[in-house]
């Protein structure tokens, strides 16, 4: 993939974002709040996660049986 896309490297360093999302499989991005019903994110870990520009799509490698090589969104 790398040949075709380039991965977003820019984190929330400035904790400038504070609603982080998730990529579900069966129900596309939406809030992790939602999603887990409870806050995983917090102002302790939320400096680690990648901003997503508008026009970006997003992938996780993570394997399940509705998505065999990973959700992308």
């Amino acid at each position: 993939m790398g040949e075709v896309v380039e991965k977003v490297t820019t984190k929330n360093n400035d904790t400038q974002y504070i609603e982080t999302f998730t990529n579900s499989a069966e129900l596309g991005i939406m809030s992790q709040r939602e999603y887990f019903d409870h806050d995983v994110s917090n102002i302790e870990n939320i400096s680690g996660y990648y901003i997503v520009e508008n026009d970006a799509f997003v992938y996780n490698p993570r394997i399940s049986t509705s998505a065999p090589v990973g959700p992308m969104k």
